[in-house]
């Protein structure tokens, strides 16, 4: 199942880095930014998408990243924090499924670090 958008925190995820990395992976416009938000266009499949870069998004210095929608090569949160994992070297974080209203799973997430994955209640 491919989810309708993508989002991961970066522990220490600076906007240059995150930036960088996107732009080796996607068709990119000019970044914008506005305070801590940094907002870029990307190109996938010929398909135009939204990504919107948080600083300090959640304490301890997350740094948020959400494309919407989901044009991106992965189809799972997941995926892309296991990718954000090998290229930048930072822990991430995700939800461990799709997002849902009625989720009695909300407070459980995907930790990934140097130790592999695993599931933790953030």
């Amino acid at each position: 199942m491919t989810y309708p958008d993508i989002e991961i925190y970066i522990k220490n995820g600076s906007l240059k880095d995150i930036a960088n990395w996107l732009s080796d992976l996607y068709l990119t416009d000019k970044p914008k930014q506005s305070g801590r938000t940094l907002s870029m266009k990307l190109v996938a499949q010929e398909k135009e998408m939204n990504c919107k870069i948080l600083e300090n998004a959640v304490e301890d210095n997350y740094t948020s990243i959400h494309f919407f929608p989901n044009y991106t090569k992965w189809n799972t949160d997941l995926e892309c924090a296991k990718e954000a994992f090998d290229r930048l070297g930072l822990e991430v974080r995700c939800s461990i499924g799709g997002w849902n209203e009625d989720s009695s799973i909300e407070n459980f997430w995907h930790l990934i670090d140097s130790k592999g994955n695993r599931k933790i209640e953030w």
